[in-house]
């Protein structure tokens, strides 16, 4: 298992986050937030292989904008949007930096139809086998409150044609439980599939730091364990309150909870 942390709050350079997490002991990094701004402004992609190398940091994933559920249920029916060119050109440049993986939300109304979902999805698992045999990046989409995929029905019927190799599914503990779904629960149902798992609480519907909220965090990790869960453990904490030097801290409080559940 990979254990990284979503870069997302850190306003600082890829070489100054990759410092930050290899002291604290961290194995990987989710780019995103100002660190992805400044790679992208700078265009500065090749550079990412060896600046991560040199911090013994490994990639996990970026994060990428990706069509809406509109336009995936056009691309189904044979159109081709702009933004289904956006993101081939994103993927592109993650294939420069060596990212194996690229997280998108696929946004639109809530609680669409089935068919839909299942439409859409084959869509995008066509796209992505495609993308992964020309870029060799895997499309991983977050579950994530406010958007078509919420419950862990509607998870499946996009997810339907997944195979976990091209296309993957990000579970986030306070999205899940946003969204009223058991996080242990969706790892066990989904667990072929999941890619990333990112750590964050969750009380009044409020994003918090672990450890501060309702979820239950001893059955989260005993399903991760459960699984056999080998991929990428993320804390992505940056919508919450931190406490003083957050990545330290949380990759503590990951380690505590591996220890644990790891007997």
């Amino acid at each position: 298992m990979i254990v990284g942390y979503h870069t997302g709050g850190m306003d600082v350079d890829l070489a100054q986050a990759a410092t930050a997490l290899r002291e604290a002991g961290y194995d990987g990094m989710q780019i995103a937030g100002p660190v992805l701004a400044r790679i992208v402004a700078s265009d500065g992609w090749d550079r990412v292989p060896e600046v991560l190398a040199a911090e013994r940091i490994q990639p996990i994933c970026v994060n990428l904008g990706a069509p809406d559920l509109g336009d995936w249920l056009a691309i189904a029916a044979g159109a081709a949007p702009a933004s289904l060119a956006r993101l081939r050109a994103a993927l592109a440049d993650a294939a420069r930096a060596a990212m194996p993986c690229a997280m998108v939300c696929i946004w639109g109304p809530e609680h669409p139809p089935a068919d839909a979902l299942r439409r859409a999805g084959r869509a995008f698992a066509a796209f992505a086998r495609d993308a992964h045999e020309r870029f060799g990046t895997r499309l991983t989409v977050h579950q994530h409150a406010g958007c078509p995929l919420q419950d862990a029905d509607e998870v499946a019927a996009f997810a339907e044609t997944f195979d976990g190799v091209s296309t993957a599914l990000t579970a986030d503990t306070a999205h899940l439980a946003l969204c009223g779904v058991d996080p242990a629960d969706f790892m066990r149902r989904f667990a072929p599939l999941i890619d990333l798992v990112h750590i964050k609480d969750l009380r009044a519907r409020r994003f918090l730091y672990p450890g501060e909220g309702d979820i239950d965090f001893a059955a989260v990790f005993a399903a991760l364990v459960g699984i056999a869960f080998d991929r990428a453990l993320v804390a992505d904490i940056y919508e919450a309150r931190l406490p003083p030097d957050p990545v330290r801290a949380s990759r503590a409080w990951l380690g505590a909870q591996l220890a644990v559940a790891l007997g």
